[in-house]
């Protein structure tokens, strides 16, 4: 009697040991994938905002501080896909790593590509090169939201939301995380719209 007592005794035991590791094992994963989300978000944030600086710098720049503005966001650019490929990634969450990811470096090589052409394309006899070069670059930026919103960052909310996990990745508003002005459609495709863009960047230093 005292042994069978003793027994049960002893798998009480384990059947609570293997309900708390159970239990430290769900809320680490819940921690892990929680601090993954928000610091994606942290990151897609500041490089929206990185979107933001480089459209107005189009609109208010001379060619030279063009340049160098933009050579400027290349760099921020750079320093925020070296934080998100440095992330903890959780399992669930290595396809909206890749994506984010790729968005990311997108972004960097179109910025680095339109400072290397500033100043052929806003020069007074503009080259088709350079204005081909920056257009891509703006497919570029294209692409990396579309890599973001369409799949990175819902899945990222898909895990979040299976896994039950709750102050995760906030949104501050539909175009959070993009590069590419709100409602700008394809305006930025256009090789004709880049050109007159950039033309009137050499206007501003006149």
């Amino acid at each position: 009697m005292r042994r069978l007592l003793a027994v049960g005794v002893g798998v009480g035991f384990l059947i609570l040991f293997v309900v708390g590791v159970r239990g430290c094992l769900e809320a680490r994963s819940d921690r892990g994938l929680r601090n993954y989300s928000q610091d994606i978000g942290t990151i897609m944030a500041e490089s929206e905002q990185r979107g933001k600086d480089f459209f107005e710098a189009i609109e208010d720049s001379t060619e030279i501080e063009l340049q160098n503005r933009v050579s400027s966001l290349r760099g921020a650019s750079e320093s925020l896909l070296d934080r998100a490929e440095n992330l903890s990634v959780p399992d669930q969450m290595r396809d909206a790593q890749s994506a984010t990811t790729l968005a990311l470096r997108l972004r960097r090589d179109g910025l680095g590509n339109i400072s290397s052409n500033v100043t052929e394309a806003a020069a007074d006899a503009e080259t088709a090169d350079a204005i081909e070069t920056i257009t891509n670059a703006m497919g570029a930026f294209y692409a990396s939201d579309i890599l973001w919103d369409q799949v990175a960052r819902p899945e990222i909310e898909q895990v979040l939301q299976e896994e039950g996990v709750e102050g995760g990745l906030e949104l501050d508003s539909e175009n959070f995380g993009n590069f590419m002005p709100e409602n700008s459609g394809t305006q930025f495709l256009d090789q004709t719209e880049i050109a007159s863009l950039f033309y009137g960047v050499t206007g501003a230093d006149s």
